[in-house]
């Protein structure tokens, strides 16, 4: 789910209870995923008038993303943890 809502915010900002009406959870739920992604960086927020916003940290997400594919691509394989 958490990757999902990261998608979702690519290319704009949307607060928590919109995306927790999407996906059928709480909002509390859906907060504890927004924290989660907060905390990894990977979302920013802002705070407008009555609420907090959320968008995609692209920068942030691009730099993970490409440690996680060099990480893979260096030699590492499933076998390696057995």
């Amino acid at each position: 789910m958490r990757f999902n809502v990261l998608c979702d915010m690519c290319d704009h900002y949307t607060y928590g209870l919109e995306l927790a009406e999407k996906y059928k959870t709480t909002r509390s739920a859906m907060y504890y995923h927004l924290e989660k992604l907060v905390s990894n960086g990977l979302i920013d927020l802002k705070s407008s008038e009555y609420r907090m916003l959320y968008t995609m940290n692209k920068r942030n997400v691009y730099n993970k993303l490409n440690a996680l594919r060099d990480y893979l691509t260096n030699g590492w394989k499933p076998e390696d943890e057995e």
